[in-house]
Parts: structure tokens; sequence; C-alpha cells
């Protein structure tokens, strides 16, 4: 009996001993795992290190790149204006010294030949100079990720701006609003829509009245190219183009399928820029060259959290930034938003604390002055809001003190003169929409 329960025992040491070794057995082939996973993230480790090292430099580049093209063009807007002022001074030096020279003539007969042709043009014009220059940004560091390195950004604007507006000309016409309007280079027409009417028209004044050409087409945005046709987003994957002079639409190499357009713009350096949304209600904005290829995708922040609502309208600055109203019809509020070159966010402005204090920011379009600016209309108040090419606040204007209501669609004409489309006063269900063409100054 005692060997029987030694015999027993000794099974179950060995079967104990059986199940040691099994568990020994898992736990090397853990550590085997284990020491083949740290290899193989040890190696990520290094290549993220090395992704973002190159990330960093290329970015610090583009950067210092980017300041140094900044300082280039500061520098030769105010040296232009410098040269202009010494122009300015060598003429009155020179009419001077001819004047001084005819006050100290003992010559009669040449006195009074000479004083006749003088004395109607002493004076010498005032030198015409800008009223804003840019200022080179400065650099604000950012959280240090391959994505984003740092952004330029200007703290204070070089000079508060003093806006005025003063109406030249103004018409009605039979639309519910104006959604987009464009003049012409060659002649004194425009170009407008109302997608609230699904109408595209060219309109041409004629004294206190306009001559109209129609037709009937929705359109969602609007931008002149170079070639002073017009490209079209109608809400369909390819952006149409519109002759100016013959009205004729065509297709151009501009498809987004199978996504659909909200608006286009076309920049100085003639990318064109779209905005679009998916068929799973997704909105992007699209950079793509005069090939019809995508270069740049903006459609999710670094937290890979959507960037837009709806993109409503487009511009951009000089310095590259692309500056994108979005604002979804009938949500709360809106916002502009800064686009960087390389991707990213610049800035996001959602409107003035004290103005949109008790009426949200809806803004519906957007446009950049000649000098580098932007304008944004702000329908509901009545205002416009000036900011500068980082989308920072500079001032704003109440269009209603000038009698100017629900103001909608922007555009500047060659001469530099502002084009506002507006919308009718709310509760109105009459189309008595107006245009107004005003002089601007201090922006």
């Amino acid at each position: 009996m005692k060997k029987d329960k030694l015999k027993t025992g000794q099974r179950k040491l060995g079967t104990d001993k059986a199940e040691v070794l099994t568990k020994k057995g898992h736990l090397e082939k853990l550590k085997n795992s284990e020491n083949d996973k740290y290899t193989r993230v040890i190696v990520n480790i290094k290549n993220q290190e090395k992704s973002l090292k190159q990330a960093v430099n290329k970015h610090i580049e583009e950067i210092r790149n980017e300041v140094e093209q900044d300082r280039k063009t500061v520098m030769q807007s105010i040296d232009a204006d410098l040269d202009t002022i010494s122009r300015s001074m060598q003429q009155s030096d020179e009419k001077n010294t001819v004047i001084k020279d005819l006050i100290n003539s003992t010559n009669s007969a040449k006195f009074f030949l000479e004083v006749s042709r003088i004395e109607n043009s002493m004076s010498v014009p005032a030198p015409k100079t800008k009223s804003t220059y840019k200022s080179i940004p400065d650099f604000v560091p950012g959280e240090i990720t391959q994505t984003n390195v740092g952004v330029l950004q200007s703290k204070d604007s070089p000079l508060e701006l003093s806006v005025t507006l003063n109406i030249n000309k103004q018409y009605q016409i039979e639309l519910s609003h104006v959604s987009d309007i464009i003049p012409c280079l060659y002649d004194k027409s425009i170009w407008m829509n109302s997608n609230l009417d699904a109408q595209l028209m060219k309109v041409t004044p004629e004294g206190s009245n306009l001559r109209i050409c129609s037709l009937n087409i929705k359109v969602y945005g609007m931008a002149l190219t170079d070639d002073n046709d017009i490209l079209l987003a109608t809400g369909k994957s390819r952006i149409q183009q519109l002759s100016t002079i013959t009205g004729k639409i065509t297709d151009t190499v501009y498809n987004i399928s199978p996504l659909i357009s909200t608006t286009v713009h076309v920049t100085s350096n003639n990318k064109v820029i779209i905005g679009v949304v998916s068929s799973d209600v997704q909105y992007k904005v699209i950079v793509m060259n005069n090939k019809g290829e995508y270069e740049t995708v903006y459609g999710h922040d670094q937290h890979n959290q959507p960037i837009f609502n709806y993109p409503q309208s487009i511009s951009s600055t000089g310095n590259g930034n692309i500056h994108e109203v979005d604002y979804y019809p009938g949500s709360e509020r809106g916002k502009v938003v800064v686009l960087g070159q390389g991707g990213g966010i610049i800035n996001t402005y959602t409107g003035h604390t004290k103005i949109n204090k008790e009426k949200p920011f809806k803004p519906t379009r957007i446009v950049t002055t000649p000098g580098d600016n932007l304008i944004v209309a702000d329908m509901d108040i009545h205002t416009l809001h000036v900011l500068d090419n980082n989308g920072e606040l500079l001032t704003c204007y109440k269009t209603s003190d000038i009698g100017i209501l629900c103001p909608f669609s922007l555009a500047f004409t060659p001469k530099g003169l502002l084009l506002i489309g507006c919308a009718r006063p709310k509760g109105n269900t009459g189309k008595e929409a107006k245009i107004y063409e005003v002089t601007i100054s201090g922006c």
C-alpha cells in the first residue's frame, strides 16, 4: 500500500514536471517573440526618427525660403514707393531750378516767353504710394510632428486700417440674390449667378439700367481665368468653362469624379482650387494644376478630424495661403479657414467678438483685395470683415451705414473698384437683389 502511494506520488510529480516544462516552453517562445518584437519596434522608431528629421529639415527650409521671399516682396514694395518719391523730389528740384533761373534772368524777352509756359505747371503731383505694406511674419513654433513643425504668423498688423466705402453706382436686378459676381476685363459687362433661381446672367450697364442676357443653369461657384473665361462649379464632377465672348459652355480637364463641386477658385499662378463633397458627405478642398492633376488635398487636420462643414467660397493671397469660407446653409455659425501651401491649418477666423455677439458669424463669400488682404461678406449683419493674408482680423465695416443691406458676393474690377452683389432682405419673397459699385480705400 505504501509503495502504491509512492508510485502515485511519483506519477503526479511526472505530470507536474511535464506541465512545468510545457509552461517553460511557452515562456521561452514568448520571450523570443518579445525580443523579435523589440527589434522591430526599435527599427520602426529609428525609421520614424529619420522621417521626422527629414520632414523637419524640409519644412524648416521651406519656411526659411518663404521668409526670404517675404523679405524680398516687402523690400520691393517699399523700394518701389521710395523710387516714386525720389523721382517726384527730382522733378520738384528740377522745376525749382528752372524757376530760380527764370527769377534771376535779366533777359526780359526770354523771361516773358518762359514764364507763360512755366507758371501753369509749377506744381509737382504728390507721389502715389500704397496705404499699407506687408510685414515679414514672425515664426511661431508648433508641435514637432511629421506634418507640423511650425507656421508663419503675423502677430500684429503693420498699420491699423481705416476702411471707407463710397457708392458710385447701384442697380436692381430680378434675382433672389447675387450668389457670385465677376467683372469682364475687356468690356463693362458683368457675369453673375443666382443658385436659388438657377440663373446665370451677363449684364451690361447702360446708364441707370442693365442690358441682360440670361442662361438657365444652376451654378454654385465662379472663377475668372487668365484667358478671361469663367470656370463654373455646377454641382457636378467636372468643372465647366464659360466663354465670356461667345457665351458657350464647355467641359474642362478639371475632373474630380466621383466627387462633386461646391465652389471653384483660380490662383494668381493659375492653380485651380475646388471645394468638393463626396457621396458619404465628406467635404474637401483640392488644389489642381493646369493639367487637371491633383497637387494637394485638404480634408482632415493632424488629429484626423474633418476640417470643413461646407466650402462656400475660396480665395488666395500672395504668400500662398488659401482662404476658405466654410458655412453650411442653415447652420448656427461659420468660419474662415486659412490653409498653408504644404497642408495643414494656419488659422481659423470665427467672427468679431462684439459685432457677432448677438448674431453669429455666417460668411458667404470672400475676395482678395489689391493690397493682398481679404474681405469677407457677413450678410446677416450687413458687415464686411477685413482680414490680413494670415486670416487675422484687421477691421470691420458696416455696409448698412451707407445703405447697403445683405452683402453676399464680392469682386474687384480691373480698376480696383469693389462690386457687391446683395441678397433680398429677410422676409422679402420678391426678386429684388441689388448690385453696388463702390470705391473702397484703406485695405
